[in-house]
């Protein structure tokens, strides 16, 4: 498993939650000293069931806390959460197995009890997982291999097998992100120190319009300040700290799905400003950038709202920050900008509204003309010239049609 594909998987798998203790995950120590080495992708994995007691009873002591056992599913996307019982699972669901707590893994949405085994781990460690194939592909792990002259470990390996799944592992000298991260037992200064770090580094990839890989880097961020533990006496400090550096991550994670212009991360946008609106109901960003998502789904209504009062705090925040000659240019750039995405919802609302008059006046016409010639049989000019002929006909009458529009008759 290479570098890359190893720090695409572990970003892919961040948590979208982390004050919860309840998400903590620890991966086996140096499982028979077995080597560091990846395995080949290669190897072809056999049939054969596990369902011996003998059999799942030393799986679980080899592997005490890193057993995933997922079901039929298709996508890496889970959301977590505490499973008191490990029977009825439907085939969108999975297992996850521990000493303390048994876990559920659902769809839809970021799975951390992956970054958590992986973040645990130490040099020399590894995590081993059972897991399905449907899921293998889009998971970029390493599937496992026997390893020569190792014994235990093929045992091991052997029971990673069975109908439909692979046995793959995590080797945590090849996270790159790793390295970066802090430890469990860092201090609240090492922590905000990679926070910081983090959203630089997000900084300089979205200057470069590296807008997934700053995606990807100030999501990082965000699981740091997750991770951060308080000091007792300065709790409600360092809260506020983090609060901060929070809403910076998130406006940065805001532009950057704006910027990456699709639908799912329109979405996605709206959804990052509510979070912002959550922990700063005032904040000015949150309201521009919603608006301007508005705009781009053409929701003229709704971007106006948005854009009242993104001006409204925009201005409240001006007079607060007025001092500051860098921060009066971008607060200049971001009025201009407002101003231009404005124009375009009104411009927009007033399209709307012409062509609302023009179907209502459509409407009423047909409305008033059928009420006034409701008895009127609709006029059929060949039907009508038809019946004159016959009439001239019967009546033994030529018509001559006057210059005046008169019509004279000759007697035949």
């Amino acid at each position: 498993m290479s570098q890359h594909q190893d720090k695409e998987t572990m970003q892919q798998c961040a948590p979208s939650h982390g004050d919860n203790g309840s998400e903590e995950f620890i991966s086996v120590d140096e499982v028979n000293k077995a080597s560091e080495s990846s395995a080949s992708d290669s190897m072809i994995m056999d049939d054969k069931q596990v369902n011996s007691d003998e059999n799942a009873a030393i799986y679980e002591k080899k592997i005490p806390k890193a057993l995933i056992e997922l079901k039929k599913i298709f996508s890496d996307d889970f959301d977590f959460e505490v499973l008191k019982n490990t029977y009825g699972l439907s085939k969108n669901e999975a297992l996850v197995e521990g000493i303390e707590k048994e876990n559920r893994l659902k769809l839809n949405k970021v799975p951390p009890v992956f970054f958590k085994c992986i973040h645990t781990l130490k040099l020399g460690e590894r995590a081993f997982f059972k897991i399905h194939k449907d899921l293998y592909p889009e998971l970029k792990v390493t599937r496992l291999d026997p390893v020569q002259d190792d014994v235990e470990t093929t045992k091991l390996i052997d029971l990673l097998k069975c109908h439909d799944y692979y046995g793959v592992q995590y080797i945590s000298i090849t996270h790159l992100e790793l390295k970066e991260a802090p430890s469990p037992k860092a201090s609240f200064e090492e922590h905000l120190e990679q926070i910081s770090k983090k959203r630089l580094e997000g900084n300089v990839l979205f200057k470069e319009c590296s807008f997934a890989k700053a995606l990807k880097t100030y999501n990082t961020g965000i699981i740091f300040v997750n991770e951060a533990k308080l000091d007792d006496g300065k709790i409600d400090e360092q809260k506020a700290i983090l609060k901060e550096e929070r809403i910076k991550l998130l406006t940065n994670i805001v532009r950057c799905q704006n910027s990456l212009n699709n639908e799912k991360n329109h979405k996605l946008c709206l959804d990052t400003c509510d979070k912002i609106l959550f922990y700063e109901p005032e904040n000015h960003n949150a309201f521009y950038f919603k608006a301007k998502t508005y705009n781009t789904l053409d929701d003229y209504s709704r971007g106006l709202e948005c854009m009242e009062k993104a001006k409204h705090y925009f201005s409240t925040y001006q007079q607060k920050n007025s001092s500051d000659p860098i921060q009066q240019k971008k607060d200049a750039e971001l009025k201009s900008r407002m101003e231009i995405i404005e124009r375009q919802l009104l411009k927009k609302k007033k399209l709307q509204e012409v062509q609302d008059n023009k179907l209502m006046k459509s409407k009423m016409t047909n409305m008033f003309s059928e009420e006034l010639y409701a008895d009127t049989e609709p006029y059929d000019e060949e039907e009508y010239w038809r019946k004159q002929q016959e009439e001239d006909e019967r009546l033994g009458r030529k018509p001559w049609f006057m210059s005046d529009g008169t019509i004279h008759y000759q007697q035949l």
